[in-house]
């Protein structure tokens, strides 16, 4: 009797899952990160024993530790930025105009009949989103406003329009960016 004996065909489908969950690792967040990681590990050294190439497992394995030092890295770094303070300082110019802006807690404050030139300064945490808006009031319908973390420009906006409010936004730890 001739009976031929065909060895199963094998796929690549734990080092490709291996690498989705890799890729994956780029979007969630860090404290789920951990456990991903070892997931894809798992899949990896599965695939690296039974798929057929071993190129997708590889690939994993290298993207998992690519994916680990730099979140890990990165999102650690950014922990000290959003704890550290940083000096805000807002300007307004405007002939008469409404002024919104973050206080250091995070709540909206509002200074109403503000007229010519318009300072306040601040202290914030890193990650805190600061706002700053001057609404015109008066006939001249001009206002702009500019943001400045520890004395470096952030942000500003000019309005030129009746009923247009000039807008400006940022976080202080972005101020390592535009240094």
């Amino acid at each position: 009797m001739n009976q031929s004996v065909q060895k199963p065909k094998r796929s690549n489908a734990f080092g490709l899952l291996a690498f989705a969950f890799a890729l994956i690792g780029w979007a969630i967040p860090i404290e789920l990160l951990f456990r991903l990681l070892i997931v894809v590990a798992a899949c990896a050294i599965i695939g690296l024993a039974s798929d057929r190439t071993k190129l997708f497992s590889g690939l994993a394995i290298g993207m998992g530790l690519l994916v680990y030092f730099i979140r890990y890295r990165y999102d650690l770094g950014a922990d000290a930025l959003d704890k550290q303070r940083y000096e805000v300082r807002y300007e307004v110019d405007c002939q008469d105009c409404s002024v919104r802006f973050t206080n250091s807690s995070g709540e909206v404050e509002e200074e109403k009949g503000v007229r010519g030139g318009w300072k306040k300064v601040i202290d914030a945490p890193g990650n805190l989103f600061i706002d700053l808006t001057a609404q015109p009031n008066g006939a001249d319908p001009r206002a702009s406003v500019r943001l400045f973390v520890n004395g470096t420009y952030m942000a500003g906006a000019r309005s030129s329009g009746h009923y247009l409010a000039a807008f400006a936004s940022c976080r202080p730890r972005d101020y390592y960016d535009k240094r």
